[in-house]
């Protein structure tokens, strides 16, 4: 909407106060939006709009009415993904931004750019793999991996290896953490830990385990493009190395050349991006496990130093303090 112009005012002695211009809105297109003519925002893709640093944005939006299969003929999606139905097996679904299931995740595997709401809950069979780069949600999760960059939140987690770069939080419901592994990088909160038949619930604190991950993926990554560049700087020797060179081996010699230039450029960047990624969390003083029961034989790790709570404990918070950990402000070990 134009300015109008303003209509000049008056003070209490009679004075006539002068209107101020009104001042043009701007518009600003972001990610899918343009600006026409300087008054009408337009989408060029079909998603919800966010306003977000002066911008507004369109971000593409995916609809799943029913079960995600592999009838879908789809697993990989720009934008957020809304999935009606379940996830069964064997599905691999990634997303450029946050996925929602209202049903169940079976042995699936989820990669998201966002978060990752499963109201159902992930029953992975030993299977099913979340990773995103915020937060995770589910009603519960079982025999499942989880990766989060954010806060892991959850009723029940059951022989589950749950890593989060933040917190995990299983305060609702039940709030029962029974077997498997979970690490975080400063809470664990949860109503009850372990079980009455001993099983090991394995618990890390102080370390951002997601980003240990992106890590020895980049490792991977380096590794594959290493062995490349042998194999490009190898075939580039047999060429130069060829008297009687022709002329069709000359070009296939400055196309490996520019493979190479390229190849080593993608590596040191993977470098650099490697080397600024520090997967160790250096203040351990905010590092603690609540809980309102631990039973025997819970193992807690933080700032590499373990201790076996080997006694039903109620409650139980669990700390480091001056590199002694704590329970209850007990020192134990």
């Amino acid at each position: 909407v134009a300015p109008k112009p303003g209509e000049p005012g008056m003070d209490v002695s009679g004075m006539p106060i002068p209107a101020l211009s009104g001042k043009p809105a701007v518009l600003s297109g972001g990610q899918h939006t343009m600006v026409v003519q300087g008054t009408d925002l337009i989408a060029d893709a079909d998603g919800h709009v966010f306003y977000k640093k002066g911008l507004y944005h369109v971000r593409p939006h995916t609809l799943v009415e029913g079960d995600l299969t592999e009838d879908f003929g789809q697993s990989h999606f720009p934008g957020d993904v809304t999935v009606l139905g379940d996830i069964p097996a064997h599905i691999v679904l990634q997303s450029g931004g946050s996925v929602i299931v209202h049903g169940l995740v079976e042995g699936a595997v989820i990669e998201a750019g966002g978060d990752v709401v499963v109201a159902g809950g992930v029953l992975g069979d030993d299977r099913a793999m979340i990773r995103a780069k915020g937060a995770v949600r589910a009603k519960y999760l079982e025999n499942c991996v989880i990766y989060a960059g954010g806060l892991v939140e959850s009723e029940g987690i059951i022989g589950a290896h749950v890593y989060s770069n933040d917190r995990i939080n299983v305060l609702h419901g039940r709030g029962t953490v029974i077997g498997g592994k979970l690490s975080a990088t400063h809470r664990i909160d949860a109503n009850i830990i372990g079980s009455m038949a001993e099983r090991l619930t394995e618990i890390t604190l102080g370390e951002r385990p997601y980003t240990k991950v992106e890590y020895q993926d980049l490792d991977e990554q380096l590794e594959t493009l290493q062995n490349e560049l042998t194999q490009i700087i190898r075939q580039i020797d047999q060429l130069e190395q060829t008297e009687d060179i022709s002329g069709e081996e000359l070009m296939q010699l400055a196309k490996l050349r520019m493979r190479r230039t390229s190849t080593a450029l993608r590596r040191d960047s993977l470098r650099k991006l490697q080397a600024s990624l520090d997967w160790q969390h250096k203040d351990l003083s905010d590092c603690t496990l609540s809980a309102q029961t631990v039973y025997p034989v819970t193992r807690v790790t933080i700032g590499g130093r373990t201790y076996n709570i080997k006694k039903q404990t109620t409650p139980c918070t669990v700390r480091l303090d001056d590199w002694a950990i704590t329970i209850n402000g007990e020192g134990v070990l």
